[in-house]
């Protein structure tokens, strides 16, 4: 499969991934003058560690905004 939006073909699955322009984009139309945009994250979950890592990596390329990171835990 060489595109998600048109996979030309019999494919299953699901796709979770967060676009950090996206996020960036959104934030700025809604509410451009804000400052901080916080992420919410599980450090016991590689996926979600990840998507924490490339948001702040976006967020770092716009030296005005700060981003506030909170790590959810589960208690079990």
């Amino acid at each position: 499969m060489t595109n998600l939006e048109k996979p030309g073909g019999n494919v299953t699955g699901t796709s979770n991934a967060v676009s950090a322009e996206k996020i960036m984009e959104l934030a700025q139309r809604d509410t451009p003058n804000f400052k901080r945009i916080g992420a919410l994250y599980n450090s016991s979950e590689t996926n979600s560690i990840s998507v924490k890592d490339y948001i702040a990596k976006e967020i770092s390329k716009n030296k005005s905004v700060g981003i506030m990171l909170i790590d959810l835990f589960l208690l079990i």
